[in-house]
């Protein structure tokens, strides 16, 4: 699995294949997924503060939040040995980080959760910054477009 890593460029995931040293590897990269999702938002709240063009850096902060959810999602599965889409429906259903760990038995710490002031926000995120959320998951822009193709269907 590749993943964008703190220079900009795609690393790969280790595979955790039984390997304790690949799932540690896994680990401190999950680590440092969450501290650049806490690097993106700061920068973001930074330029929003600023008055600067934002755009940029709320893009970069919703793309590092989906990656952080998508990983906690493929590491949990491992841990808790269970399927990522069953993790997935959890949290569609709108269950916390610590509720699906307490459902598994799992230190939350296992999977990088709690280490980051946003982590409570993050657990109604899900992986989908505010603003996104409310116009149903599309990205900007395709809203707009959703919503005018919508209408004119209903209107013929």
């Amino acid at each position: 699995k590749s993943v964008q890593g703190d220079s900009g460029h795609a690393r790969m995931l280790p595979a955790f294949s039984g390997n304790l040293s690949n799932f540690s590897d896994a680990l401190e990269q999950l680590a440092d997924m969450t501290r650049a999702a806490d690097r993106a938002h700061d920068a973001l709240n930074d330029a929003m503060q600023g008055g600067r063009d934002y755009s940029r850096y709320d893009r970069d902060w919703r793309n590092a939040e989906s990656r952080l959810e998508r990983a906690r999602i493929r590491t949990m599965a491992h841990i808790a040995g269970v399927s990522e889409s069953r993790i997935r429906s959890l949290r569609d259903d709108g269950y916390s980080w610590e509720r699906i760990a307490r459902k598994y038995k799992v230190d939350p710490r296992r999977f990088g959760y709690g280490q980051s002031r946003y982590d409570h926000d993050r657990d109604k995120w899900k992986g989908v910054p505010p603003g996104l959320a409310k116009k149903g998951g599309l990205p900007p822009g395709q809203a707009k477009k959703f919503k005018e193709h919508h209408d004119k269907k209903h209107r013929d």
